[in-house]
């Protein structure tokens, strides 16, 4: 509604905050098509790279205080901005060398009078210099790193014709599904699909109105929206993430790699906002050390850093994982095969380009 209100109103420039956090991938990609053709200004707030690099030919970021300003899409900005360090690593370094011979001179020849007014000189040039910062990499937050502790049978989980729904059918799949252990499954859809509906299924959380949901009993399956909703908003961060577990310093590592600082770790979930909590969750999922991972849109309210910590331990983990997310760009780089519910029927692709065609993206 509130798109639709600015497309009928004739304003000078936009100012869009998360625009796509709660849209469907037909919607984002309409909206994209609508900021490339709109001729006034635009400033996008967005963690969505790939609505960035479509609709953006400048990024503003916010470090360290500063606003720094690169020119092209998001993807020019991460070349720019690592060349931005080397630069500036560089320029850092030789000056520090500067300064270590300076203040060695400075130290060797001080209290000799024939050299007092050289020494005095190299005082003054120390103090008149203009300090170049040591840039910061986050080259040493640790990835998260998520393996499973067991070989995985071929088959996790069958499918056999089943509809999802509550009192009448959402979702039908009129034949049977197997999900094998090399699989990464990406779920798409509009808003109201059924995707969330489909997920509670395969979970068990409902019982499926036809057909049969069979899973391996002997696999551990960590559901994100689940955890979500369990955490205990009277507990702090590290007594809940610490129930059933010791792992301390795995607990810091995956919190670390999350950009979650120590000093929220005493904190109560109730007092974090809810980008911190979906954090919090996402770590607690993690701790079970599952065999297949479920997820319903868990980069909603992750900062980009946030996001690009899950992409890569998805990306590199040796289980399962079906997500359901409007995020391209997260799912085209985790993802092997592409599920699209659509007008009540599952349709599956195996490239996300095609996946993106058959919706309009």
């Amino acid at each position: 509604v509130q798109i639709a209100k600015f497309i009928i109103q004739e304003v000078d420039i936009l100012i869009l905050d998360e625009p796509t956090n709660h849209l469907d991938i037909e919607w984002i990609v309409f909206l994209e098509h609508f900021c490339r053709l709109w001729k006034k200004a635009i400033i996008s707030i967005s963690h969505d790279v790939t609505f960035i690099n479509n609709t953006c030919q400048k990024i503003v970021e916010i470090s360290e205080k500063k606003l720094n300003i690169y020119t092209g899409n998001y993807d020019a900005y991460v070349i720019e901005k690592q060349k931005r360090y080397e630069t500036q690593l560089k320029h850092y370094e030789v000056q520090e060398r500067e300064i270590e011979k300076q203040e060695a001179y400075i130290n060797r020849f001080r209290y000799k009078a024939s050299t007092a007014a050289s020494v005095q000189s190299r005082i003054k040039m120390l103090e008149r210099m203009e300090k170049i910062p040591e840039p910061k990499s986050e080259a040493h937050v640790k990835p998260i790193v998520l393996k499973t502790v067991s070989h995985l049978p071929e088959k996790i989980m069958e499918l056999k014709q089943v509809t999802a729904g509550y009192d009448s059918p959402i979702v039908s799949i009129p034949y049977d599904v197997i999900v094998t252990k090399r699989d990464k499954i990406g779920i798409i859809g509009r808003n109201g699909a059924g995707k969330t509906t489909f997920l509670k299924t395969i979970l068990w959380e409902i019982k499926p109105l036809s057909g049969e949901v069979i899973k391996n009993q002997s696999l551990t399956i960590g559901s994100y929206s689940q955890v979500l909703a369990d955490l205990d908003r009277e507990s702090t961060v590290m007594d809940e993430l610490t129930k059933g577990h010791d792992k301390y310093q795995e607990i810091r590592t995956m919190l670390g790699g999350l950009l979650i600082q120590n000093e929220k770790w005493h904190q109560t979930i109730g007092t974090l906002s809810g980008w911190e909590r979906a954090k919090v969750a996402l770590t607690k999922m993690l701790l079970s050390r599952p065999h297949v991972i479920i997820m319903d849109e868990p980069t909603n309210h992750l900062d980009l850093h946030s996001k690009e910590a899950i992409q890569t331990m998805l990306k590199n983990f040796n289980g399962v994982s079906i997500i359901v997310s409007h995020d391209r760009d997260l799912l085209a780089k985790t993802s092997t095969a592409f599920w699209l519910i659509q007008d009540g029927q599952l349709r599956m692709f195996h490239e996300a380009e095609a996946a993106w065609k058959f919706i309009g993206g």
